[in-house]
């Protein structure tokens, strides 16, 4: 198993290890595709930091390991975006997944009450913070005041949201 040459050290424990990180990614709740991107990344981290992989005396555990932090990374990742249910009108796209309709059950379209439970620039702000998760100089950039006061602000009109959406059903 020890080699030289990272390449064919890499390339000997992919076909190792493969089958069992894809299980391990499965086993923590994961489709094929996600496991497998997973497990993509678990090598990739492994090439880029090749050089703490060959200094490890486990190898394999290395590599567990590294693949149990891509999960918890990711699923605190998902826990922070926000979530689309999809609408009993909704249609589903083989390729994209789930096509919201335009319109809920009441006839309101999302945005619009959103929107209107904070107004235009307090909806554009919280977006630009939770959703497109601009970056301190960009927030500065787009709304002349400090990035952290920028955040400080979505966390006031996340909760005007939730009260809204309280409120509402």
């Amino acid at each position: 198993m020890a080699t030289d040459n990272v390449t064919e050290l890499i390339a000997e424990l992919y076909s190792e290890m493969f089958a069992k990180l894809l299980r391990l990614a499965r086993i923590a709740g994961y489709g094929e595709d996600d496991a497998y991107e997973l497990v993509q990344d678990t090598f990739c981290t492994a090439v880029r930091n090749s050089d703490r992989l060959l200094a490890s005396g486990n190898r394999e555990g290395w590599l567990v390991n590294t693949l149990k932090n891509l999960i918890k990374n990711d699923k605190r990742d998902r826990a922070k975006s926000p979530m689309i249910l999809p609408a009993a009108e909704d249609s589903f796209d083989p390729d994209g997944g789930y096509v919201p309709s335009s319109m809920d059950d009441y006839g309101f379209e999302l945005e619009d009450l959103l929107t209107r439970a904070v107004g235009e620039e307090d909806y554009a702000l919280f977006k630009d913070v939770r959703v497109y998760k601009l970056s301190d100089g960009e927030l500065e950039a787009k709304y002349g005041t400090k990035g952290a006061n920028c955040r400080n602000r979505a966390v006031r009109i996340k909760k005007k949201l939730m009260k809204a959406l309280k409120n509402f059903s």
